[in-house]
């Protein structure tokens, strides 16, 4: 019986080979259409895991670099500074040696 059944529900076009063929070949195109949307959705998911890791990396490069550049401002500062000092030294002792000199003469 089950097969009188199974003739009964199964239309004329679906019973024969070619029509078989072509239902099998939808089958196998959906499946292939699935595959690639999963293909093309794990790509997606690399590339934006690629993505946080470069960022990541990045990060720590760049609070490198930014801690470089910071140090090299105070360096900056600083020797900055130490030329002000001298130049105020030096026009010192200038002052001091020509107030000396009239001094003596």
């Amino acid at each position: 019986t089950s097969f009188v059944q199974r003739n009964q529900t199964t239309s004329l076009q679906e019973a024969e080979p070619y029509d078989r063929y072509l239902g099998l070949q939808r089958q196998a195109l959906r499946g292939l259409e699935r595959q690639d949307r999963a293909a093309t959705a794990r790509r997606c998911l690399e590339a934006q895991t690629l993505q946080r890791k470069i960022a990541w990396i990045n990060q720590s490069e760049d609070k490198k670099r930014e801690r470089e550049q910071q140090e090299m401002m105070e360096r900056l500062k600083v020797e900055r500074v130490d030329r002000q000092k001298m130049w105020l030294r030096d026009m010192a002792v200038r002052a001091f040696a020509v107030r000396t000199g009239i001094g003596f003469q």
